[in-house]
């Protein structure tokens, strides 16, 4: 028994390349809880939990941009020497950096809070020993070395 022969190439119509992105359809939005009547939500915890969702929802929002197909004009765009201001000026709108701002905005008012309070009250002051950065310092040390030779 033979194969079959292969058909011939279709005529009378190109062969076009489609790209297309496939995202998971948008989540339906989350419930909202309601507080049983006569009391009202924590405004400190709705105040803390305010910053992390705007985060959450800049990074999703920037994860379901297209990403683009370069062509010459684009290519020689991305390759130009005003890329270096273009890519630093991008950095303000980073999903890493706007994924870290809450967090380390919260360091730093822990830390400047404290700063504030040693220095207005010194006799109360917060103090602490440095024996446990002495210590750690040679195996943080080592752990790195190998880390910034890579």
């Amino acid at each position: 028994m033979a194969a079959p022969a292969p058909k011939p190439p279709a005529t009378g119509h190109r062969h076009r390349l489609h790209v297309a992105r496939c995202l998971p359809p948008d989540p339906p939005p989350p419930p909202t809880s309601k507080a049983p009547s006569g009391s009202s939500p924590n405004p400190v915890l709705s105040l803390l939990s305010a910053v992390p969702d705007w985060a959450d929802a800049v990074q999703e929002r920037r994860v379901r941009d297209r990403r683009p197909l370069y062509d010459h004009a684009s290519w020689r765009e991305h390759r130009s020497s005003r890329r270096h201001l273009r890519h630093l000026l991008a950095a303000l709108s980073s999903r890493v950096i706007l994924s870290l701002a809450p967090p380390v905005s919260a360091l730093t008012a822990f830390a400047a809070a404290i700063a504030t309070y040693n220095t207005l009250l010194p006799a109360y002051a917060f103090t602490a020993s440095s024996l446990p950065y002495q210590l750690t310092a040679p195996a943080l040390a080592l752990l790195l070395a190998p880390a910034m030779s890579e």
